[in-house]
């Protein structure tokens, strides 16, 4: 019997990239954008995230949309298999000009000015308005959170090995 699961399909990935790249404006980390790309997909792991001041009611809100099925027995080894996943949808939507492939080689993700396909832009803007409260959340106190650091997303999340990052 086969089993889909958007985990393992990199198209889907891509498309949860697009969706990420186009609530925020401007550039963002490779890593951080890795990092909301694996809450997107697993929503009730941000409950185990040690998060920002202030912004603890999404942990309510997360566990509500736990699903039995998505549950994973160790979050940073599924991170890790979802790395190269995330590599290849990065480097197609490079590869059509969604993105910069100069800045991606940089570790920097940036969109370009050609737009999203017709077909593709109401899809995104109808599932992040049906996911908003983690997009939001995501691209929001995720975005102005550090990236390295004691008190940086690496940190906070426990998806990286971060005992040797630079504060």
């Amino acid at each position: 019997m086969l089993l889909y699961h958007p985990f393992f399909d990199a198209h889907h990935c891509a498309f949860r990239m697009l969706r990420l790249l186009e609530s925020i404006s401007g550039q963002v980390e490779s890593e951080r954008l890795r990092i909301w790309d694996f809450y997107l997909l697993f929503p009730s792991h941000l409950a185990e995230a040690e998060l920002p001041r202030g912004t603890t009611g999404i942990r309510t809100i997360v566990r509500l949309m736990a699903n039995r099925y998505d549950a994973l027995p160790n979050a940073r080894r599924a991170f890790i298999r979802l790395e190269p996943i995330q590599v290849a949808a990065l480097a197609h939507l490079a590869s059509v000009g969604l993105i910069e492939a100069k800045s991606l080689k940089d570790g920097i993700v940036q969109r370009t000015a050609l737009p999203i396909p017709e077909a593709l832009l109401p899809l995104i803007l109808e599932r992040n308005q049906s996911e908003s409260t983690v997009i939001l959340f995501l691209t929001g106190p995720f975005l102005r959170t550090p990236l390295h650091g004691k008190g940086g997303l690496r940190t906070r999340t426990d998806l990286f090995d971060h005992r040797y990052d630079i504060p």
